[in-house]
């Protein structure tokens, strides 16, 4: 056969699959995420369906974080966000204290 018909065979056969057949490979057994200005937030319970693994995402701002299949994002739960601890230092610092001020000797 000529490679010119099989690669046009090929072809049709691949953009004419039926995807009725196939089984969706995850699924969201729980979801527990609102949306806000179009970014997800909240938490969400995945299945794999061949073998019924699952594990939870975390949705912040659009993007789920997998704290057990990516060890980067395990840095998201361990490491506290920026604004928040400068919220509480400053909340906790005494009133007459100059350690907050530039200048101050």
């Amino acid at each position: 056969m000529r490679p010119g018909v099989c690669w046009l065979a090929c072809t049709v056969l691949a953009l004419c699959a039926s995807p009725v057949g196939a089984q969706p490979l995850f699924h969201c057994e729980h979801d527990w995420t609102i949306e806000i200005g179009g970014g997800r937030y909240g938490f969400r319970d995945v299945v794999q369906t061949p073998g019924e693994f699952r594990w939870t995402q975390v949705w912040v701002a659009g993007r789920p974080f997998e704290p057990l299949h990516q060890p980067a994002d395990r840095w998201m739960l361990a490491v506290p966000a920026v604004a928040p601890v400068l919220a509480v230092r400053y909340l906790t610092a005494p009133w007459g204290s100059a350690a907050g001020r530039r200048g101050a000797q």
